[in-house]
């Protein structure tokens, strides 16, 4: 949008600054121009006000309203006076220095504005980064408490699972006590474990 309010007010500030009875020839490319250039901005306008709405930014919202002021209640106007002039042939009466202090100072509220929604989207970019690391730490914690409770889930089973062994390897070992004079003849290698003592 400021590139084309910046096309606009040179094409309109030229216009007045040459200080000349306009050419109906280059009157009719002006015209043809300007009509390109203010088609463009209220394109890029119908886009760009329910967008800062959308943003619900207090800056972005006050330097919407501020620019809607100078470019239709104050840039405009003097726009439509110079389009008219020109149009029926004759030197615009607009002051020069009253048009490109009402340029200037839309341009410079169309500065504001991007300002604004830069600060906007820097702060929604900001609030979805710390969303994203908040996220990352409960993923992070939901893991280590996965790993935690799935050490402990084996670590009961493996107390389940040898408990018996053990008092089984304890009567056997009893057995073996009582009938020491019977040998036990093992072919393969014995497991160290609990089933290898069996």
């Amino acid at each position: 949008l400021r590139n084309l309010l910046g096309s606009e007010s040179t094409t309109f500030g030229s216009e007045l600054s040459a200080n000349r009875e306009p050419d109906r020839e280059v009157s009719q490319l002006t015209i043809g121009t300007v009509n390109e250039l203010r088609g463009r901005s209220s394109q890029t306008w119908a886009q760009l006000e329910p967008g800062v709405k959308r943003l619900g930014s207090e800056e972005g919202l006050i330097a919407l309203d501020a620019l809607r002021d100078l470019l239709f209640n104050r840039l405009r106007p003097l726009q439509n006076e110079i389009l008219r002039a020109v149009e029926v042939g004759r030197r615009p009466q607009v002051q020069l220095s009253d048009y490109l202090e009402a340029s200037t100072a839309t341009l410079n509220a169309s500065v504001a504005l991007g300002n604004a929604i830069n600060h906007a989207a820097e702060s929604y970019t900001q609030d979805r980064l710390e969303q994203a690391r908040r996220q990352q730490l409960s993923a992070i914690v939901r893991i280590v408490a996965i790993l935690i409770l799935a050490g402990l889930a084996a670590l009961a089973l493996f107390v389940r699972l040898t408990q018996p062994l053990r008092g089984i390897l304890a009567h056997i070992n009893t057995l073996l006590e009582n009938q020491s004079a019977m040998p036990i003849s093992t072919t393969r290698r014995v497991r160290g474990d609990e089933f290898g003592r069996i």
